[in-house]
């Protein structure tokens, strides 16, 4: 899905939604659509994610990870927001987006923590970090559209808070006050979830699972 350049293709599939007929007769063309700055970004904290998980698991496949999550940043550092839309004679999921900021706050929250286990100066990646972390379109959410809630995460899960108190202390006083407001919502639904009229959407159930991810989080936080 990485191009040489470190872009990434925005999905692959086919032209449109197949039938309903078993997964052998599916016998549809896939297409490498273009590419998205949402998409390089969340790859780019998936790769940097990855080279510290397998790091002293299969040293080799973490070298891919970690090689494939620095051409991403690269490309993501001198490139804008490129956002993606279906062509018009395509029909499969669009999964759309209004912003990429929350996409590159992941990106750098990952970066940060992979290049200071290789020892690497880490300052650009916590400027990107701080620069983000209370943009206004950001809604701190472990979603598609929103995977800000990662970044907090990556932050809030280090005991040696190498991004420094006060970042650490921005993170967490955005989970619980996002807490907070579930808990309200909890508080008024008849089945005790942190969910309102409007959330019972298409994809419901990540939307109440994501937001119980928020919900762990900060019981980890508080006890």
């Amino acid at each position: 899905m990485q191009r040489e350049d470190g872009g990434v293709y925005h999905k692959l599939t086919s032209c449109y939604h197949v039938a309903f007929i078993m997964p052998e007769e599916d016998k549809d063309p896939f297409y490498a659509y273009d590419v998205s700055s949402m998409a390089v970004a969340d790859f780019c904290a998936c790769m940097a994610l990855s080279a510290r998980i397998y790091r002293n698991v299969d040293a080799e496949f973490a070298a891919k990870m970690e090689s494939a999550a620095r051409k991403a940043w690269a490309w993501l550092e001198v490139n804008p927001a490129v956002y993606f839309k279906n062509p018009k004679d395509s029909g499969t999921g669009e999964y759309g987006d209004f912003t990429d900021k929350d996409e590159r706050l992941w990106a750098a929250a990952e970066m940060f923590y992979l290049a200071a286990e290789t020892g690497e100066n880490t300052d650009k990646y916590k400027e990107s970090v701080v620069s983000l972390l209370h943009d206004e379109t950001i809604k701190y959410d472990f979603g598609w559209t929103d995977v800000s809630g990662f970044a907090l995460m990556a932050v809030l899960l280090d005991k040696e808070k190498l991004m420094g108190e006060t970042i650490y202390n921005d993170c967490k006083e955005l989970v619980l006050t996002e807490a907070e407001r579930l808990l309200g919502l909890c508080k008024n639904n008849a089945f005790a979830m942190a969910m309102d009229g409007k959330d019972f959407c298409w994809g419901s159930c990540m939307v109440v699972t994501n937001r119980g991810i928020l919900l762990s989080l900060a019981y980890e936080l508080t006890g």
